[in-house]
């Protein structure tokens, strides 16, 4: 079976705010991902906090983007993580989604406690 990315949009909402030359910081934005592989799901979390060059918008057209290219196994996407143009300048989104894929390989293999 292939595997299945999904994503939902959040913020993270700080206990403390705090503030800085910019202004009052809140919170956070950030995407759960899922990815799920024969009814076994792991999950992974991308944070944007505004000093980085990504956004929720790219980071999900981006993971749309890695769906749809092919019908990924979860090794094939694992081991070829670094090498998707998609993820170049993404790191946030690609640390997201590999620690999605980890989880999902820990589950798979019972290696997760």
């Amino acid at each position: 079976m292939a595997l299945r990315i999904k994503v939902c949009p959040y913020r993270l909402l700080f206990k403390h705010p705090f503030g800085t030359a910019h202004g009052l910081r809140d919170g956070t934005d950030a995407l759960f991902v899922q990815v799920e592989e024969d009814g076994i799901t792991g999950h992974g979390e991308i944070t944007l906090p505004p000093y980085v060059r990504e956004t929720v918008s790219g980071a999900r057209q981006r993971l749309r983007s890695i769906a749809n290219a092919r019908s990924w196994t979860l090794e094939e996407l694992l081991q070829g993580l670094d090498m998707l143009a998609d993820l170049k300048d993404s790191p946030a989104t690609r640390a997201g989604l590999h620690s999605a894929l980890s989880m999902r390989w820990l589950e798979r293999t019972g290696r997760r406690s």
